[in-house]
């Protein structure tokens, strides 16, 4: 009598277990998460906020922009420009602005300019270039 009860502890057990583990490995979350966000305090108090989920841009007024932000680098950052117009900046620098009169994303640039050449010299070409009377090496 007491390994029957045993035995049916011990299966119990092991359901359970077996059920939580299935559980846990299909489980998933399923909350947007905002890659970039902003809020802003304007002039006469008005507060307007942005956001980006993927390629989307909501603004305050709760519906998002017809077109997606162009590129494929991740958003960072958003903002407010002007009564109609926002912004959005990209991972590698570029800026683009929407505005609702003109209903496409417009490209305003690069906020951070060429790329650093990643190249580096050789110990000899260093030594060329600051010794006196030494041949130069060019590349």
């Amino acid at each position: 009598m007491v390994a029957k009860r045993f035995l049916f502890v011990c299966a119990g057990i092991f359901l359970l277990a077996a059920a939580y583990h299935l559980g846990a490995m299909s489980a998933t979350a399923q909350v947007a998460t905002g890659e970039a966000g902003n809020i802003e305090g304007l002039d006469g108090g008005v507060i307007r906020y942005t956001c980006a989920v993927g390629r989307t841009f909501y603004t305050d007024l709760g519906t998002p922009a017809p077109v997606p932000v162009p590129g494929s680098a991740r958003i960072i950052a958003t903002g407010v420009g002007g009564a109609h117009g926002y912004h959005a900046m990209l991972e590698n620098g570029d800026v683009y602005w929407w505005n609702s009169d003109v209903p496409t994303w417009q490209y305003l640039g690069n906020m951070l300019g060429p790329a650093t050449p990643a190249t580096q010299e050789t110990w000899g070409s260093v030594k060329a270039r600051y010794r006196p009377g030494a041949a130069r090496q060019d590349k």
